[in-house]
């Protein structure tokens, strides 16, 4: 006798997931089926069968469960959905009741989708599938959060903490998207370029007196200062020229499309990077006097006027040019990303910008890694000074040659001290791009990329009080303390201090007992420039006295010490000697 069993088709048909993605069936105590369409067939004899629905793309889910046969095929469909996640950001340092805002970014074919929340609460929660997004924290005038946006990869429920400071910096707001910032040392105006507006707003002081219509999209802005106009790099082509009574003069070389532009006070001329051209440009008469071939693409660039060469940001190096051959004469490794790069003529040093990027972050941390503001001296770097998050901007006191680094993601504007290449100073500003001095009111102006703000902030001006040491053996240890200011040390010759306008009173002192200062304590008055103030060290001695008896009266006698003879006609003899 033959056993017939019945088979019947259960057809498993699912929607929900990407195109080609693959899914499993799993039959309890049965086989597991996988598949890059969107069905799966079985056969099966009558019965309860319970069944599991997995992919391979773990953003996605589906549920299972069981299915009855009993005589006939069946059709069982499947829906996948994404999974869904929360993202929590805690506030910390705002009154309480202060409404508050996120923006959160993320993108698809279309482009960027954004999502802004706000809150009266400490607390705001989005809900969101996986994938990369984008956040920033929203402009909160009188506050700034000490990271106002960050990214990365969402594939788990994440809390972020935002901490606000208090920083009441003055603000104005000029064009969309303001970028590059320049201030005019001949008309003591501050020329801000506005990206998306294509304009160029004019400030004097704390006002707006101005705004300049351009053609598309202005970036970096250059002074001349032989024939007071500015050139303004268009990224849509082109360098747009503002002349002397503040209008929007020509456009020239519309051609030309330029990644940088710097200006060479040796010869009158400008250089514009493109890529693998520098052009050399005659602003007398707005043409080209030269294009030069260059082997390796350069984009923003330096002029060390003293040497008369360019440093050029070539990937992650540093090109140095000789800019009137083209000649690379060195290429200065990096190892990080470089974002700017400036020539400081007070110390004759580069400074360069660079981030270095968290890509193995978990969650919303990618930007969270300390930047470098590198400090190059000829061909080499010889100090590496760690910044905030994502440098970028870098701008120079000309006064005294302090650098300012903006730091975009970690919303701060360090202060760097151009004698010694360290940090004095840290101003909280709403994702700070790119900064000028205004040497004529101390005014610090601060474009942002979080918004049409330019703020305003007030620079004490320092100046350099050098102390130079005489009569101690090299490489002895020295000691000025500085009341009120702190205690500095050196092995060299030299102590440098950057202080303001004030008086001061000071100590010297030094690790070898042997030496003392002539005069170990004093004062000094900074006013409006730098001092030099001289320390004479000596040797200490003491006094060691021979006194004798016997001989007639006027008889010369001697005593021998340490070699050194002493003659005497007295009835005494003084050696001065340090302890030995």
């Amino acid at each position: 006798q033959t056993l017939t069993i019945n088979l019947y088709n259960v057809t498993f048909t699912e929607t929900g997931l990407p195109k080609g993605t693959g899914w499993y069936l799993n039959i309890t105590n049965g086989p597991t089926i996988y598949s890059y369409n969107n069905t799966i067939s079985i056969f099966e004899e009558n019965g309860t069968f319970y069944y599991s629905i997995s992919s391979s793309n773990k953003n996605y889910f589906a549920s299972g469960g069981t299915f009855t046969i009993s005589g006939s095929n069946i059709a069982i469909y499947v829906q996948f959905v994404l999974k869904s996640y929360t993202l929590t950001f805690i506030e910390s340092g705002l009154p309480s009741g202060t409404l508050w805002a996120i923006t959160l970014v993320t993108y698809n074919n279309s482009g960027p989708v954004s999502n802004t929340l706000s809150s009266f609460s400490n607390e705001i929660v989005f809900s969101v599938t996986p994938g990369y997004y984008f956040y920033y924290v929203n402009f909160l005038n009188g506050y700034v959060p000490t990271i106002s946006a960050n990214s990365g990869n969402v594939s788990s429920n994440i809390t972020q903490y935002i901490q606000f400071i208090k920083a009441d910096n003055q603000y104005l707001q000029v064009g969309s998207q303001p970028d590059f910032v320049l201030y005019d040392n001949i008309n003591k105006l501050v020329y801000v370029a506005n990206f998306n507006s294509s304009s160029v707003s004019v400030l004097n002081g704390t006002t707006v007196v101005n705004s300049i219509p351009t053609t598309q999209n202005p970036e970096e802005l250059v002074l001349d200062p032989n024939n007071g106009l500015i050139y303004v790099l268009m990224v849509s082509g082109g360098i747009g020229v503002i002349n002397t009574v503040g209008n929007y003069d020509t456009l020239i070389l519309k051609n030309y499309y330029f990644n940088n532009l710097v200006f060479d006070p040796n010869n009158g001329y400008l250089y514009a990077s493109g890529y693998n051209n520098l052009t050399v440009i005659d602003p007398m008469t707005d043409q080209v006097v030269q294009v030069i071939s260059l082997s390796i693409p350069i984009y923003e660039m330096t002029l060390d006027t003293q040497s008369n060469t360019l440093y050029a940001i070539s990937g992650e190096n540093v090109s140095v040019i000789n800019p009137a051959n083209g000649d690379l004469e060195a290429i200065i490794n990096l190892n990080y990303y470089p974002a700017w790069i400036a020539y400081d003529q007070v110390n004759g040093e580069v400074y360069v910008a660079v981030d270095t990027y968290n890509i193995n972050a978990i969650g919303l941390s990618v930007d969270s890694s300390n930047g470098y503001l590198l400090v190059i001296s000829g061909f080499s770097i010889i100090k590496e000074i760690s910044t905030g998050f994502f440098p970028i901007g870098i701008s120079i006191d000309p006064l005294n040659g302090n650098v300012f680094i903006s730091n975009l993601v970690s919303d701060d504007v360090q202060i760097v001290d151009g004698q010694n290449n360290t940090i004095i100073g840290n101003i909280p500003v709403y994702i700070p791009l790119f900064s000028a001095l205004d040497t004529s009111n101390g005014l610090l102006y601060i474009t942002s990329e979080g918004g049409n703000y330019v703020f305003m902030v007030t620079i004490q001006e320092n100046y350099t009080v050098t102390f130079i040491n005489k009569g101690l053996p090299s490489g002895t240890a020295w000691y000025v303390n500085i009341s009120n200011v702190g205690s500095f040390k050196s092995t060299g010759n030299s102590i440098n201090v950057s202080l303001s306008d004030g008086s001061y009173n000071y100590d010297i002192s030094t690790s070898d007992k042997k030496y003392a200062p002539e005069q170990n304590s004093g004062s000094f008055t900074v006013n409006g420039k730098g001092i030099i103030i001289y320390v004479n060290f000596k040797l200490v001695t003491y006094s060691i006295i021979f006194r004798e008896t016997g001989l007639p009266y006027g008889q010369q006698w001697s005593v021998t010490l340490g070699g050194a003879i002493n003659n005497s006609n007295s009835n005494m003899i003084i050696f001065n000697e340090p302890n030995g």
